[in-house]
């Protein structure tokens, strides 16, 4: 189990660090403003850092391309004050039942 989830994070990272330029700002960002995306990408990878720290975080499955887009798009949006914890937390259990309190700490995390 733990070498999933250690795979699945390294996957999200080497995601978030191969794309680049207009590609990561537009897939993931959904901007065009370089140095928000930037911010938005160092945001992205403390997030990653603090899942890695708790023992207690249950995965997400996000394990589509698909998926992930929409989540980078979610964590946006709600990094970006664009929508608030409680519609990011609704939005990912309706996606992925069963995943509240990671949702939760996923938007705790993108709000600090």
């Amino acid at each position: 189990m733990k070498k999933y989830y250690i795979r699945a994070v390294v996957v999200i990272v080497l995601a978030v660090a191969t794309m680049s330029g207009l590609e990561m700002k537009s897939a993931i960002a959904g901007t065009n403003d370089a140095a928000v995306a930037d911010a938005f990408v160092g945001k992205f990878k403390s997030v990653v850092t603090a899942i890695q720290n708790n023992p207690d975080y249950k995965r997400i499955p996000m394990d589509t391309e698909i998926d992930q887009e929409w989540f980078y798009k979610q964590s946006f949006q709600l990094w970006n004050k664009k929508m608030n914890k409680t519609q990011f937390v609704e939005q990912g259990v309706n996606r992925f039942p069963g995943f509240k309190s990671s949702f939760e700490f996923l938007a705790d995390e993108f709000l600090n």
